[in-house]
């Protein structure tokens, strides 16, 4: 893994991140349509707010023992080094901005 340099990101960071991540899935949940073919985008959604909402929780406290959402096996257990985490928040971000732009291309 590539590693820029001067590049510092603290916890503090990272929950602010989370925190326009669970607003920008809460919007797309809410302004999508409540139909039988959106119900699956809608339960994705959801999912990945709570996923979100866990690693908020286990950085702001990270004495509290982990409950394991659903979909992770419990045998593999991780941790990730602020610098791991912002790389999955850059990704994230890069993937929400792409579907905004591939969005307002439909339109």
């Amino acid at each position: 893994m590539r590693k820029s340099v001067g590049l510092s990101v603290t916890t503090k960071d990272i929950l602010e991140y989370l925190e326009l991540i669970t607003s920008e899935l809460t919007d797309a949940y809410n302004t999508a349509p409540d139909t039988p073919e959106t119900s699956d985008t809608l339960y994705y959604i959801d999912t990945a707010r709570e996923l979100v909402d866990e690693l908020t929780t286990r950085l702001e406290d990270p004495q509290e023992e982990p409950v394991p959402h659903e979909d992770l096996r419990k045998e593999k257990e991780f941790s990730l080094t602020d610098d791991e985490a912002m790389v999955i928040m850059n990704v994230a971000q890069k993937e929400t901005e792409r579907r905004f732009e591939d969005s307002k291309e439909a339109n």
